[in-house]
C-alpha cells in the first residue's frame, strides 16, 4: 500500500500565488460547506498575506490549511500588543480526523513564538475544538432583541445632544475607520482593523468581515462638528396585508462614549416601520439598563467571542495594568508548546503596574495555558474556574488575591470579525 504524505507550507512558497490562494480557499471552505465565487476570491485576495497562509497537501492534494492575520489588542489600562488572529482553520471531511488540525495549529503558533508575538486569538466555530491548542474564551458577547413597538426608556435616559445622518457607504469609510480606532483602543479586548479592510466592509461581497450591498450607515455627529460614532446595518423589509414589521439588523454599532451608542440605538429603534432591532453588543452594556420594561431590551443569545491563547507570559502580564497592588505566583502549564509555560512571580505595584518574570518559587495557582487565556483579560475570574476544576488553588487565599487583581469593569469587549 503506498505511504499517503502530508506537506504544509506557506501560499509565498508557491510558484503561483493567485492558484495556491484558489487551492486554500477551496479546501477551507468545502470544509465549511461554502461555495467559492470569483467576488468572493478577488476580495479575499486583497486581505491575505500569502506568507501568513499555511496550505496543507496531503499526497500533493489541497486539504486544509490556517492563516492570520497581524493585528492590536488592547490589555486592561489601555496598552497594545500585537497578536496573530488565527483565521480559516479547517480541513477537507474527506481528510479529517488524521491529525491535519492538529499540526496545522503546532506549526502555526510555533511560527508566531519565533516571531515574537506574545498572544493569538481566535473566533472558534466550534467551542470544542480549541481548548487543546491552548486557547480559552476570554470575551462574550450577546445579541440584543428590541420590540421597537412596545419598548419605552426612561425619562432620565442620557442625553448626548449632536445630530443624526444616514450617509452612503462610500463617504462613511474614512470617519468609521477613525472612529473605530479610537473605540479599539479605549476598550479591553478591542481589536485593530487594517486599513485594506475597510473597502470590503463598505463593498458589496459579502465576505465573514462585512460587506453587502443592503448595507446602510448612520452617523452621530457631535455639537462641536466631530463624527464620534456610526451604526452599519440592514432592514429586512417584511410587508403583512399592507402591515410593516420591517427589522433593523445592526451588523457593527460603535461610539466614542456609551452616550453617542445609546443615541444611535435609540434612533434604530424609533426608526419608522421597525418591529425590531437586532445586533451584537456587550454583555454590559448600558442599553439593557435604559428601557422602563427591562424585557422590551432582552438577549436572543449570549456566548463566547474572542479566544485567547497567551504565547509570552511574562509580556502579557507586564503589559496589562491591574487593580489593586499584590503579588501571585503561578504556575502555567503548556504541553503543546513546552517553553511558554513555567512558573511566574506576578508583581503588581500600588499604580496597577506589573512586573512578571520566571521564578522556581512553589506556586500559589496552578493552571493550564488556555485558563490562562480566559482570565487574561478578567472576563472570568480564577475562583469560578477552580470550582469548575480547571484551576488549583494552593494557597488559601490565592484565588480571592489573584481574583482582586484581575478584576475589570466594564468586562471585556471585542466585535472585530477575522
Amino acid at each position: 500500500m503506498a505511504t499517503m504524505s502530508l506537506r504544509i507550507r506557506t501560499l509565498d512558497t508557491f510558484d503561483d500565488a493567485a492558484e495556491a490562494l484558489r487551492a486554500y480557499v477551496g479546501a477551507g471552505y468545502a470544509a465549511f460547506g461554502f461555495p467559492v465565487d470569483q467576488a468572493h476570491l478577488l476580495a479575499k485576495a486583497t486581505l491575505v498575506d500569502p506568507a501568513r497562509y499555511l496550505l496543507a497537501e496531503w499526497d500533493g492534494e489541497p486539504v486544509g490549511g490556517a492563516g492570520s492575520y497581524p493585528l492590536e489588542l488592547t490589555l486592561p489600562g489601555g496598552t497594545q500588543v500585537p497578536v496573530a488572529a488565527v483565521s480559516d482553520v479547517g480541513v477537507a471531511p474527506s481528510h479529517r480526523r488524521h491529525g491535519v488540525a492538529t499540526e496545522l495549529m503546532r506549526l502555526q503558533l510555533r511560527s508566531f513564538v519565533d516571531a515574537g508575538v506574545p498572544l493569538a486569538v481566535l473566533h472558534a466555530s466550534e467551542a470544542g475544538i480549541y481548548s487543546r491548542f491552548g486557547f480559552g474564551a476570554c470575551t462574550r458577547w450577546r445579541q440584543v432583541s428590541i420590540d421597537a413597538r412596545r419598548v419605552q426608556f426612561r425619562a432620565d435616559f442620557p442625553e448626548v445632544g449632536g445630530s443624526l445622518r444616514v450617509v452612503q457607504r462610500e463617504d462613511a469609510l474614512e470617519v468609521c475607520a477613525r472612529v473605530h480606532d479610537h473605540a479599539r483602543r479605549v476598550t479591553n479586548g478591542g481589536l485593530s482593523r487594517p486599513d485594506s479592510w475597510w473597502p470590503v466592509i463598505m463593498g458589496d461581497t459579502d465576505v465573514y468581515l462585512g460587506g453587502t450591498k443592503d448595507h446602510l450607515v448612520m452617523t452621530h455627529r457631535g455639537d462641536d462638528g466631530h463624527v464620534d460614532g456610526y451604526a452599519i446595518y440592514k432592514v429586512d423589509h417584511d410587508w403583512d396585508r399592507g402591515q410593516a414589521n420591517h427589522t433593523v439588523r445592526v451588523w457593527e454599532l460603535l461610539g466614542e462614549t456609551p452616550r453617542v451608542e445609546l443615541a444611535l440605538w435609540r434612533a434604530l429603534v424609533e426608526h419608522d416601520l421597525i418591529a425590531s432591532v437586532t445586533g451584537p453588543i456587550a454583555v454590559d452594556h448600558p442599553l439593557f439598563d435604559v428601557a422602563l420594561d427591562c424585557r422590551q431590551v432582552g438577549s436572543s443569545w449570549e456566548q463566547d467571542l474572542l479566544w485567547a491563547r497567551p504565547l509570552d507570559v511574562e509580556r502579557l502580564l507586564s503589559s496589562r495594568r491591574f487593580s489593586v497592588a499584590g503579588r501571585l505566583v503561578l504556575r502555567v502549564d503548556d504541553p503543546l508548546l513546552a517553553d511558554v509555560g513555567g512558573c511566574f512571580a506576578l508583581e503588581v505595584d500600588h499604580d496597577g503596574v506589573a512586573k512578571c518574570s520566571r521564578t522556581s518559587e512553589l506556586p500559589q495557582i496552578q493552571m493550564g495555558i488556555s485558563e490562562l487565556g480566559r482570565v487574561l483579560l478578567g472576563g472570568c475570574s480564577f475562583r469560578q474556574l477552580a470550582r469548575a476544576g480547571q484551576v488549583s488553588v494552593l494557597d488559601d487565599e490565592a484565588g480571592s488575591d489573584a481574583d482582586s487583581l484581575f478584576r475589570v469593569d466594564p468586562l471585556p469587549w471585542s466585535w472585530v470579525r477575522f
